[in-house]
């Protein structure tokens, strides 16, 4: 709907009667979805080099670094087991996603607050058939992106209808509706640790299998080191320990993924930090000690400074 006002264009779109097909995603559900990454957890590790799954069915790969062999775990039952999840997050940031385009002859402008201009240029050449000299974009303050302004959709919807009306310029926004139903999602996650302690209630083995969609994949950067992308937080652990053993594990997904700050260092953390807590109270040790007496040289100093500073602060 396109209007002389923002109001009316809204109230246009209330008045609408739409027909919606279901499209080719119709079947997906949170359910299934959640029965797929726990079975991720459960499948086998492939060797070589990664390549995604066929369908729905998902592949684990090793990617734990330093190594060209797999690492084995240790055949005696481990210490702790845990398993912990996330779910799809939005950015939602305070300015909803909104862009304005000029379109005249051979050539459209768009004023836009967008993380990666350029992408907003080939992204709008390729969709208006246009040169990308002929595309020109004008970069904008935005209130906010967090990674959910690297997609170019919105910016592109609003090329499209100003080639509609010619010379005339068009602002679509998304209202904050549309930006939740619409936009792009950090993955939803699911993660399998296992650790092994020593009779000192020290770490001895330690494993972590990740399962989540693959943003990389998605956006078409498949690469051989997508796997390491993905598992990032989790196969470089500040923490020592002699026996390490990391897994990703993709499930393909038809809801639209982004990156959002921290990606996937986020989840994996919160996977790690958790486990380090429970393996902490596994040996009967406090956590901040537990932490301080597995972390590497490079960071212990630094370690220990921040919990004297947290001591005298209590």
């Amino acid at each position: 709907v396109v209007a002389g006002d923002t109001w009316s264009a809204l109230r246009g779109r209330e008045a609408l009667a739409i027909e919606w097909e279901d499209g080719p995603a119709a079947e997906f559900s949170s359910a299934a979805f959640g029965r797929g990454l726990d079975e991720a957890l459960t499948v086998e590790t492939s060797a070589g080099a990664y390549q995604p799954p066929v369908g729905e069915q998902a592949r684990a790969i090793v990617v734990t670094p330093g190594t060209d062999d797999i690492p084995a775990m240790p055949t005696a039952t481990p210490s702790l087991e845990a398993r912990y999840s996330t779910g799809f997050q939005t950015h939602m940031p305070m300015e909803p996603l909104n862009a304005t385009a000029r379109c005249d002859g051979d050539r459209c402008e768009i004023w836009v607050g967008h993380q990666k201009p350029h992408e907003v240029v080939a992204a709008v050449a390729a969709r208006l058939d246009l040169a990308p000299d002929r595309v020109v974009v004008h970069p904008l303050p935005m209130g906010g992106g967090f990674g959910g302004r690297e997609q170019a959709a919105f910016a592109v919807e609003a090329a499209v209808l100003a080639r509609e009306l010619r010379g005339t310029p068009v602002q679509v926004f998304w209202t904050r509706a549309d930006d939740l139903r619409h936009s792009t999602y950090h993955p939803a996650s699911r993660h399998l640790l296992q650790g092994w302690l020593d009779a000192k209630g020290r770490l001895a083995a330690w494993r972590h299998r990740v399962a989540s969609p693959s943003i990389e994949i998605q956006w078409g950067r498949s690469f051989h080191s997508v796997g390491k992308a993905e598992a990032t937080g989790a196969w470089n652990l500040p923490y020592t320990c002699a026996n390490v053993r990391v897994e990703y594990a993709d499930l393909r997904v038809p809801v639209p993924l982004g990156f959002w700050r921290g990606v996937e260092i986020m989840f994996n953390n919160f996977a790690v930090e958790c486990f380090i807590d429970e393996l902490a109270l596994q040996a009967g040790r406090d956590p901040l000690e537990f932490r301080l007496a597995h972390l590497g040289e490079a960071v212990r100093s630094l370690g220990a400074l921040h919990a004297r500073e947290r001591i005298d602060h209590d």
